[in-house]
């Protein structure tokens, strides 16, 4: 997370869940947004979607299938992967389904797994597992591919499979400003209550060696706040320990650089006259962040 911060790289969460996904100009997304007239075949336009595409990358000589995990394969090789939603309200006409993922064209996979690596041993979540799944640029097999060129594709095998629709093609230069309301879901997925407050709970343990002593951090999250854990020293001041357990457990600090911070900051405060801790605290602060 420090790292994405960093990097000044953009966070959004989709409502049709599943695992985390980088995003950069290498890689194409698409949607379907298909009405549902058979209720109970649903998943039905997912396999029609998936064709599309499948027989899109055909015409360039690529030879997808679909995985066991919904995803599209090349030679064993992840190129797509996809989320899908239902909308089965009472009104039959509004009966919908979306389905929207990704094709890697030329992503940098070396910021792919910078990002999407967390540390599996130290990183326990009640929410659904994430995934690294083994990766395949379909530039590598066809350099001449575009976004345009396969957008074009994907439009054409489109119109073929869905020959009862007329569809248009337009490119959209602000799509932020096509509509309020477009705007109003895009501050909506990139809000960090959204973000983070839904997040199912989970722990996370770090530990570390200072000159003066071992530190073991327990954290327990839930909904992007610190709802309590522990943490272990040597330390010869195990007082300071115990303010740090106090802290972690009452105040409901955010779990995030600048709830961490704020913890390390109402320490300072405490200890304002004890040069020693003064400098554990700094330490820690850095470790924490880090």
């Amino acid at each position: 997370m420090n790292r994405i911060e960093e990097d000044k790289v953009m966070i959004a969460r989709r409502k049709s869940g599943g695992g985390a996904v980088y995003q950069d100009l290498g890689n194409t997304c698409f949607s379907f947004f298909i009405p549902i007239y058979d209720q109970t075949s649903p998943l039905d336009t997912r396999v029609k979607n998936n064709e599309v595409i499948i027989s899109a990358l055909q015409t360039f000589g690529i030879d997808a299938k679909v995985s066991g995990r919904n995803d599209l394969e090349v030679d064993g090789k992840k190129i797509s992967g996809s989320a899908y939603q239902l909308d089965l309200g009472s009104n039959t006409r509004r009966k919908k389904a979306l389905h929207h993922g990704t094709l890697l064209l030329d992503v940098k996979f070396d910021d792919l797994h910078n990002y999407l690596n967390p540390n599996k041993k130290k990183l326990e979540s009640k929410g659904v597992d994430s995934v690294i799944s083994r990766v395949l640029n379909l530039c590598t097999l066809k350099p001449s591919l575009t976004h345009e060129s396969v957008s074009s594709a994907l439009f054409e095998s489109f119109k073929k499979q869905y020959d009862w629709c007329e569809p248009t093609f337009q490119v959209i230069d602000s799509p932020l400003t096509i509509s309020p309301h477009v705007k109003e879901f895009y501050d909506t997925i990139t809000n960090r209550s959204w973000l983070y407050g839904e997040s199912p709970q989970f722990t996370y343990n770090i530990e570390t060696r200072f000159n003066w002593g071992i530190v073991d951090f327990f954290f327990k999250v839930e909904k992007g706040t610190i709802i309590g854990g522990q943490c272990y020293s040597d330390c010869l001041v195990p007082e300071f320990i115990d303010q740090i357990n106090i802290e972690m457990n009452s105040k409901g600090y955010e779990y995030s650089k600048k709830g961490l911070d704020l913890m390390c900051e109402i320490l300072t405060h405490k200890n304002l006259e004890n040069p020693q801790v003064l400098s554990m605290i700094n330490d820690l602060n850095k470790w924490l962040i880090s």
